[in-house]
């Protein structure tokens, strides 16, 4: 469960004393109150009724989320030159805890540690899109990539994908696919904030190339408000985008495409797609990362 207490602290700055809720742990399945309260920066923050001073209190914190099974566990730096500290972990920097054994996994023998509240919300936020777009996968569904939404049956999103072709000898139609991933899938909401540049692009399973994030920025610009007159790219399969070098007959390219997709439930439909920007296998091989 969640724990804390209320208690008069000095002020650093005026030196007088104002009622502060400190926090050693938060259960955000039993209490996601506090979570919300976490994420908005308002756990464990001093704040002076007379002066307005605001600071962040070095107080240790555990945050258990029982639903996806982890914990973390945040230390002030300073910890770690005192031998107490380092004697409370193993040789694997495990932290060594007087539990009662059980039959089956415990995942509270593995809480993760971090030395600063700023890394304790990032690591949640990042738990909390891992589990979504697992969560996703498993039921079969298809997931935004930014914000974590499942994509329904009859909803249109948006989608950045990679190919890699070998280059035949007889046009595009003669091209061999090798393989083909999505950088990239938003649904209509994010597509919408991505419009004005309003979109982050944290915690994806492929990071992104400067190209496409701005092939996305302009493709909503385009897709949003059509009074916005952006010229559509069109990239030939014979020269790299990036290095300008030629892409010869029986050469491995990979090809960046920009489309609409509809989720139908019993299969996926293209409604559009463009490519906008042709990579040689050297550029691709330096720049991108592949799952």
């Amino acid at each position: 469960m969640s724990a804390h207490q209320k208690m008069e602290l000095k002020c650093p700055r005026c030196d007088n004393k104002s009622e502060t809720s400190v926090w050693v742990s938060i259960n955000v399945t039993i209490d996601p109150d506090a979570k919300e309260a976490l994420l908005n920066g308002k756990i464990n923050v001093f704040r002076c009724g007379h002066c307005n001073l605001e600071e962040p209190l070095n107080t240790d914190l555990l945050y258990h989320d029982m639903q996806n099974r982890f914990c973390v566990q945040f230390y002030h730096f300073n910890l770690i030159k005192e031998k107490q500290f380092l004697d409370m972990f193993n040789e694997d920097a495990e932290q060594q805890l007087d539990m009662p054994k059980v039959p089956f996994d415990n995942y509270m023998e593995h809480i993760h540690i971090v030395f600063s509240m700023a890394e304790l919300v990032r690591y949640v936020l990042f738990r909390d899109n891992l589990a979504r777009r697992k969560g996703s996968i498993n039921n079969g569904q298809l997931v935004c990539f930014c914000c974590g939404s499942n994509i329904r049956k009859g909803d249109n999103y948006y989608c950045a994908a990679r190919r890699r072709h070998i280059k035949g000898d007889a046009g595009e139609d003669s091209d061999c696919i090798k393989d083909a991933t999505s950088s990239l899938q938003v649904c209509t909401g994010c597509l919408t904030k991505a419009a004005s540049g309003g979109i982050e692009f944290s915690n994806l399973a492929i990071p992104l190339l400067h190209v496409e994030k701005e092939e996305l920025h302009n493709f909503a610009k385009r897709r949003i408000d059509t009074k916005i007159d952006l010229e559509l790219p069109g990239k030939s399969r014979d020269l790299c985008s990036f290095c300008a070098g030629e892409i010869r007959v029986g050469d491995q390219y990979t090809r960046l495409t920009m489309g609409e997709e509809v989720e139908g439930g019993s299969g996926i439909r293209s409604v559009s797609e463009y490519t906008f920007a042709v990579l040689c296998k050297a550029c691709s091989d330096n720049y991108m990362a592949w799952t």
